[in-house]
């Protein structure tokens, strides 16, 4: 009878160690990152409230230009896997979202949005080498003045979907753009083909800050045979060039 209760027993242990760790298998599964931030005006200090990690990063402030991806503001520290309350990352200048009239008649809105990057493993920020957090095609980014999630297509470069008629084709061989210049009205679309045998990097001048259309920036690299496309909202000589390589040069012209 002893042998039998104690066998009893052995079964029991290894069926209640079974159980459990099924369940917390179970949880880890639930496991989702999340990002929650209240609503702030203009700030210097941009206040996350929590932020839960599957995976080690850090928290972006971005920029967002008529709902295209901006600049980069600032960055958190390192954050390790886990729960993380009252993140704060301080800004060089009060910053906040806002709508700007230039040009007569020209809106440009600029909004402050904060977002989740996956650190590549050397705990330093890289932005060329650490992810933009995205799920279910989805990124973890919240608006700083609303605290609402922030669609992907103004926060990942290039995943704006292309306008099937762009106005104009412009192709980048190995000797620059070609044409270097063009004309085009308000509202056409440019798109820019890699003809060449190196990456291309469209950006607006100046080199490097990007900051005559600060829109006008591809933010990532194409291969060769790729593409990518930009719309001219705002009237202007616009010069631009290859960040890859700045000495390529050329100017759109939009009346």
């Amino acid at each position: 009878m002893k042998k039998i209760s104690i066998t009893i027993g052995v079964i029991l242990v290894i069926v209640i160690l079974l159980v459990s760790l099924n369940q917390d298998d179970s949880k880890k599964s639930k496991e989702k990152d999340s990002l929650l931030i209240s609503p702030q005006k203009e700030v210097s200090i941009v206040l996350v409230d929590k932020t839960e990690l599957s995976n080690p990063g850090f928290i972006a402030v971005h920029e967002v230009i008529n709902g295209q991806p901006g600049q980069i503001l600032e960055i958190s520290q390192y954050l390790d896997i886990g729960t993380h309350e009252n993140v704060i990352i301080p800004l060089e200048e009060m910053r906040g979202s806002k709508t700007l009239d230039i040009s007569g008649g020209f809106p440009i809105t600029n909004e402050i949005v904060v977002v989740v990057y996956l650190d590549d493993g050397d705990e330093g920020f890289n932005p060329n080498i650490d992810s933009i957090l995205q799920e279910n095609g989805n990124v973890l980014a919240k608006y700083i003045e609303t605290g609402e999630s922030v669609p992907i297509s103004a926060i990942v470069p290039g995943s704006q979907e292309k306008v099937n008629d762009a106005a104009i084709t412009i192709s980048y061989t190995d000797k620059g753009f070609a044409p270097k210049s063009v004309e085009i009205n308000q509202g056409d679309t440019v798109e820019f083909v890699n003809q060449s045998r190196r990456l291309m990097w469209v950006a607006s001048n100046n080199h490097p800050a990007h900051d005559i259309l600060s829109t006008f920036d591809q933010f990532y690299t194409a291969g060769s045979g790729e593409s990518w496309q930009y719309t001219f909202d705002q009237k202007g000589e616009w010069k631009y060039h290859d960040h890859v390589n700045a000495s390529r040069k050329g100017t759109i012209i939009v009346r």
